[in-house]
């Protein structure tokens, strides 16, 4: 899972194909037989400014990898 674009993240409403990433997105991979996903990073979302880092970006990262752990499937972080 990649979003390279600003904000670097997909949202968590409304469920659609191309901008979000809900709990329907990981029902989606799980009936497609998905157990692992590589999941992108953008540093620049990360880090901002040097030495500044988003940890609210960081939250929306590790509640995305939770919800996707609650379902079964491994998670590869893969920073960019």
């Amino acid at each position: 899972m990649a979003y390279k674009v600003p904000p670097y993240i997909p949202t968590r409403g409304e469920f659609s194909y191309d901008e979000s990433f809900t709990e329907e997105d990981v029902l989606l991979l799980k009936e497609w037989g998905f157990n692992f996903i590589r999941y992108s990073i953008i540093w620049e979302a990360v880090e901002k400014e040097r030495g500044v880092y988003d940890d609210a970006y960081l939250d929306q990262i590790n509640d995305h990898i939770n919800m996707i752990g609650k379902h079964g499937i491994r998670v590869l972080l893969d920073n960019h």
